[in-house]
């Protein structure tokens, strides 16, 4: 009977103790950022980002304006993990759709005024806790897109580019997220 009252004790105490769990098995969120690249004319940028995630499933829209008419949209889908409770390391990678306009990626001398196109992304950042639903972070993504080029080919009854253009950068920014989860 002792070792039964010292084990409830035991798993009481190591219970009451542990610190509060954040696993949360879908949220919802909204991210304001500004940033900088390495590609383009350099020029700061400030957009959101909206997402939804159960459990390490990932869906985002990203949308980053660089000066009077230069921006990003990007739609990803991939997988995403938080490690850490008050401060957390956050990682994350997935592949989506990419619009880019007047040349924010590669410079208005290679684009036309809008493109659209593939990319794949991976990001590594830390948050941390200013309350229950806001986080403070930095992210640094990096990515890899292709747009299709002005030429086509013509294959059967459609037409298809017949060239790409490639292309690869990083963005760091500064973060504010708000989350719901449960």
């Amino acid at each position: 009977m002792k070792r039964i009252l010292l084990a409830l004790s035991a798993a009481c105490a190591i219970a009451l103790a542990a610190p509060r769990a954040d696993a949360k098995i879908a949220a919802l969120y909204a991210v304001g950022q500004g940033g900088v690249q390495n590609t383009g004319d350099n020029t700061p940028g400030l957009g959101f980002e909206l997402g939804a995630r159960v459990l390490i499933l990932d869906g985002y829209v990203d949308y980053t304006s660089f000066g009077q008419s230069e921006s990003v949209a990007r739609g990803v889908l991939g997988l995403r993990g938080g490690f850490g409770n008050d401060v957390r390391l956050v990682l994350r990678a997935g592949a989506g759709a990419i619009r880019e306009e007047h040349g924010a990626l590669m410079g208005e001398a290679y684009a036309p005024p809008s493109r659209t196109g593939a990319v794949a992304r991976a990001g590594l950042g830390i948050d941390m806790r200013l309350d229950p639903l806001f986080y403070l972070g930095f992210m640094i993504d990096g990515e890899t897109f292709v747009f299709p080029g002005s030429q086509t080919v013509a294959v059967g009854n459609t037409t298809v580019p017949s060239t790409y253009t490639q292309g690869a950068d990083l963005f760091a920014a500064l973060r504010l997220t708000f989350e719901l989860g449960i």
